[in-house]
């Protein structure tokens, strides 16, 4: 297969995932925040965070179910969520007493790279944005 049937093929399975999870995401009543690697996180009615998986393309692997989210990146689809609509402040953890500045930005919710061709200045942190992290939490602690 030549380079650009292969890239096409990429491109089409990439467009259909998306859109299959976006018809998922509605069909279930959730509220879309973020994408990543891992798929689609979004809220339910009721404020819980869960992660839909990209769908595969295999009829026996489906349907699959939204999973609930909790730990930091739950913290960091409120404070996305809250981001999108200002209401959805409420959601967001208060900062407790021993909660620490988060060490990458310094407290400002912003990367600081001396590269300014590698990362973009103001790129949000690691700690969403927030200036701070949860208490005992260290460096790619997701759950």
């Amino acid at each position: 297969m030549n380079q650009f049937w292969a890239t096409f093929r990429t491109e089409v399975r990439s467009t259909l995932r998306r859109a299959v999870l976006r018809w998922r995401t509605r069909n279930l009543g959730l509220r879309p925040v973020m994408r990543n690697i891992h798929g689609q996180y979004a809220l339910t009615r009721d404020g819980e965070v869960v992660l839909l998986s990209d769908p595969p393309f295999r009829a026996y692997e489906l349907p699959l179910h939204p999973v609930p989210v909790s730990g930091h990146m739950q913290r960091i689809v409120y404070i996305l969520a809250a981001e999108q609509d200002p209401a959805l402040a409420r959601l967001i953890p208060a900062r407790g007493p021993d909660d620490v500045t988060c060490p990458d930005c310094g407290g400002s919710g912003r990367m600081i790279h001396p590269d300014k061709d590698l990362i973009e200045q103001g790129h949000t942190c690691w700690c969403a944005g927030a200036g701070w992290l949860p208490d005992g939490m260290g460096p790619f602690e997701f759950h």
